[in-house]
C-alpha cells in the first residue's frame, strides 16, 4: 500500500461531493482506498468519509492498494491530493 498525507482545503471540507469524487477516482484506477483513523486503517467509502467531519484544514492520511502497477496507486494518490484543493 502507498499512502500520503492530505490537507482538506475545500471551504467546506471533506463532504458528500469531494468525498464521492475520492471514492470514484480510487475505483477508476483500479485500487482500493484507505484511511488511517486513530492508527489503524480502514477501508474507506463515501459513508466513512462523511462520518470523520473533515474540515478545511483538516490533516488526514489515505492509503491505496491494488492497482495494476505501482504506478497506478501514484496516479491515483496525486488525483486524490487534486480533489482535496480548491478550485
Amino acid at each position: 500500500m502507498q499512502s500520503r498525507c492530505y490537507k482538506v482545503e475545500k471551504l467546506n471540507g471533506l463532504h458528500a461531493r469531494p468525498a464521492a469524487e475520492l471514492v470514484k477516482i480510487a475505483r477508476a484506477h483500479g485500487c482500493r482506498l484507505f484511511v488511517k483513523i486513530e492508527g489503524n486503517w480502514q477501508e474507506a467509502g463515501m459513508v466513512k468519509f462523511l462520518t470523520l467531519g473533515m474540515g478545511e484544514g483538516t490533516t488526514l492520511e489515505m492509503g491505496v492498494e491494488g492497482g495494476a502497477q505501482k504506478s497506478m496507486e501514484e496516479a491515483c494518490l496525486a488525483e486524490m491530493e487534486k480533489a482535496l484543493k480548491n478550485p
